[in-house]
């Protein structure tokens, strides 16, 4: 019996109520659902809807993906879809591979440039809307039209439910409520007694050829171990057979575009996490991507697993996209995967002692070509440990001089190439969400750059500026930003792949986490140590992959963050403070300690009273300096922040004038701490144009510079 549309609807309708009236609390999923829907003016062309839903962890919202499939029947091309769905909900918080509108009480989708001509035979997915709403959702599609007509063929074939192939719901990977990382405070290293000597301000150190990695220390567990060991990760490169990649090529406007459809099949033990490498001959851009995270670079494209899709168990499989734009044809190929197999005998693990505190221990020097072994356990102690003299080797100067640049016109149009050479980073000020909350945005100012190829003038200036020894990073926030609210799993991700994209965009050196919005308070978590709250999780998790992603062994990612001082070292004087920011940063910042490059808190912003501290002068910027190095107890019970490195460690103030010391005062702050610590990283300043603009010759510039040169 065929069902009228209007039956199939109903039928959806209900069998989707029933699936989220037996959806339990937690994350569950339905197998998609579909409905095939003939074009209006052309029933050749179906289009397929596949409908998941489930229930959000951890909230009361229903979550509904929509995917899309176009099949074209026709002899011809056809082109300018338009699929509209009725919604009365308020929230789309996701779409892949088309434009989107809610508008009228429903979801407009039309197409990209790349995914507007549906080619005769093509049977594909061609886009996806996620939903979120406060009940059940059954979407249907309303209207699905084309733009252009198409030649009939001779026979119009009726599709049926079963003439047509359709994608299972097992297609396409989706997260899990227990799939994401929980970074935990057993993530950061202790720093060895013995580091490598920081490189000098006129030398940038290069690796040797057989660089000797570094032991890892092995925590011995105590007499009552709260948990059980987990099984390493024994990272292998695995051959190319299990994998698959399917390629389709069509040309838009003089450029070629290639979706690549790759299908990882683990043939072994448990995979645990993946990455591989497609190497390429001609200028790319990446248009599009879905179930992984990707970049290119160095004749490669990159991609690695999403958070959801990083396990792959044994005879399972993992699948992604990418929709890759070219000048010329473009055959990809993958010349490089690796699996992280789980190892079925985890590593050995000492009989555990009755001591009170473990004791750190080498296990030796690993040959020039190691296997990767799990980052060293770090536990609090009432006493922190020594701190070392000198820092791990980098590519910066030994003490640095900080500035950043405003993207806007204030009373002077300063380029970057027109930056004084004298600075060693430089801070572009902002990248910042839109008003989701989790989509990053960079848009260069055309006030300064008004020329219509002003991203490649930008892009160009830093170079520049990279060329002299300067390093360039995107700062994150600032006071006019909107606030960093990232909940999700899926908002996370994205998060993540729009700073991806940004940075590689312009060629970035680092980000500058510069959050000052009261998102980052201390409400609902209870120690430094295990963060609870999403907003902490999920910016550890983004700074650790970002440090991932982009850190090489010569050139390490540089993560820099720059709160005002109430954020961390108010969690001294209280743990909540105005608007419940004291210590706000604490549980962060003690969980990335080992990517951080350096810490420059604000201190010329919401004036707080330290004890011993007298006023805002270059004493206090000295005491409140050592309390980053040397550690500090957080109030209300909360635990131990255990000191940084001095290289971690340096002073934010803003440049002299009203509300603001002197030269001399920043100068004697920065001798005073150099003095004690002679890697004490060093001084920022907001900004460099307002120096530009306020002063003649840079004067504090020239002061800082003094010091450290």
């Amino acid at each position: 019996m065929k069902l009228s549309k209007y039956s199939k609807r109903l039928a959806l309708a209900i069998a989707v109520a029933i699936v989220f009236a037996l959806l339990p609390a937690s994350e569950t999923r339905a197998d998609a659902t579909h409905t095939q829907y003939p074009a209006k003016n052309n029933s050749s062309v179906i289009a397929d809807m596949a409908i998941e839903s489930y229930k959000e962890a951890g909230t009361n919202l229903f979550v509904t993906k929509i995917t899309v499939y176009f099949y074209n029947e026709s002899s011809a091309d056809v082109s300018n879809w338009r699929v509209e769905i009725p919604f009365e909900g308020s929230v789309t918080y996701n779409w892949v591979d088309c434009e989107h509108s809610v508008t009228g009480g429903k979801i407009i989708a039309t197409p990209k440039t790349y995914n507007n001509v549906i080619k005769p035979g093509a049977k594909d997915k061609h886009f996806e809307v996620f939903t979120k709403t406060a009940t059940a959702y059954a979407p249907v599609i309303s209207s699905f039209t084309l733009g252009s007509a198409v030649t009939s063929p001779t026979s119009t074939p009726k599709p049926t439910a079963t003439s047509t192939p359709k994608p299972t719901a097992t297609s396409t990977p989706q997260p899990t409520a227990t799939s994401t990382p929980k970074p935990t405070a057993t993530s950061t290293p202790k720093p060895t007694a013995t580091p490598t000597p920081k490189p000098t301000a006129t030398s940038t150190p290069k690796p040797t050829a057989t660089p000797t990695p570094k032991p890892t220390a092995t925590q011995t567990p105590t007499a009552t171990p709260t948990q059980t060991p987990k099984p390493t990760a024994t990272p292998t490169i695995s051959p190319l057979s299990p994998t698959s990649i399917v390629t389709d090529t069509w040309k838009n406007n003089g450029e070629y575009y290639t979706k690549i459809n790759v299908t990882i099949t683990n043939t072994g033990g448990k995979v645990v996490d993946w990455r591989l490498k497609i190497p390429f001959l001609n200028g790319i851009r990446i248009s599009s991507g879905s179930n992984c995270l990707y970049s290119f670079s160095g004749g490669v494209i990159k991609v690695s697993a999403a958070s959801w899709n990083k396990t792959i168990n044994p005879s399972a499989s993992v699948s992604f996209e990418l929709i890759v734009v070219s000048s010329a044809p473009f055959s990809p190929s993958i010349s490089y995967i690796e699996l992280d197999r789980e190892s079925a005998n985890p590593s050995p693990t000492p009989s555990p002692t009755n001591t009170a505190t473990p004791t750190p221990r080498s296990t030796g020097t690993p040959t020039a070509t190691p296997t990767p072994t799990p980052k060293a356990t770090l536990t609090p102690t009432a006493t922190p440990s020594p701190k070392p003299t000198s820092a791990p080797a980098s590519n910066l100067p030994r003490n640095i001089v900080i500035g950043y640049w405003e993207n806007w016109r204030t009373g002077v149009t300063l380029k970057l190439r027109d930056v004084d050479p004298r600075w060693d980073v430089v801070n572009v000020s902002f990248m910042l969400t839109d008003s989701s909350g989790y989509k990053p945005v960079f848009e260069i100012d055309s006030s300064v750059y008004p020329s219509s190829d002003r991203v490649n003038e930008f892009k160009n200036d830093i170079q520049i500026l990279q060329s002299r020894g300067a390093k360039v990073l995107i700062s994150f926030g600032g006071e006019k930003g909107y606030d960093f609210n990232v909940q999700t799993d899926a908002q996370r991700d994205a998060f993540l792949q729009g700073a991806i994209d940004i940075i590689e965009k312009y060629g970035f050196d680092g980000l500058d986490v510069d959050i000052e919005k009261l998102i980052m308070n201390v409400t609902g978590e209870t120690s430094i140590t295990n963060p609870t709250k999403p907003i902490n999780k999920n910016l550890i998790y983004i700074l650790r992959k970002l440090s991932e992603h982009f850190s090489t062994d010569d050139a390490p990612f540089i993560i820099s963050m720059a709160p005002e001082h109430p954020y961390v070292q108010g969690g001294f004087v209280e743990w909540s403070g105005w608007g419940s920011i004291y210590g706000g940063y604490l549980p962060v910042l003690n969980n990335v300690r080992d990517i951080l490059t350096y810490i420059h808190p604000q201190y010329y912003n919401n004036e707080i009273s330290y004890p011993t501290f007298n006023g805002y002068n270059s004493d206090s910027l000295v005491k409140l300096s050592d309390m980053l190095i040397e550690g500090f107890d957080v109030a209300r019970g909360m635990g131990h922040f255990d000191g940084l490195r001095p290289d971690q460690v340096a002073i934010c103030v803003l440049r002299a004038g009203t509300g603001a010391l002197d030269n001399n005062a920043y100068k004697k702050a920065l001798s005073d701490m150099i003095a004690k610590y002679p890697d004490f990283r060093g001084i920022a300043i907001w900004s460099i144009n307002e120096e530009e603009r306020q002063s003649s010759g840079n004067p504090f510039l020239t002061a800082m510079r003094s010091v450290i040169d």
